[in-house]
């Protein structure tokens, strides 16, 4: 598996629970785009492993959907 796939899949399962902005542009499928709204925080991504401004990997990598 392709390490791109890997980190979309592992966003999908939950599995990865911090993303920074630059892992989401570098590894976001081409047909998604960010979702408007981002909380985010000071903390350690973890696909690249720095300390970065992270938030939720769903709305970074343009898989959240939002529950009416």
């Amino acid at each position: 598996m392709v390490k791109a796939d890997k980190i979309l899949d592992d966003v999908m399962k939950g599995k990865i629970t911090k993303a920074c902005f630059d892992c989401a542009d570098e590894y976001r499928a081409k047909d998604k785009s960010c979702y408007a709204l981002v909380t985010t925080r000071n903390g350690v991504c973890d696909i690249c492993k720095e300390e970065k401004q992270v938030g939720s990997p769903l709305k970074l990598f343009g898989y959240y959907q939002m529950i009416y």
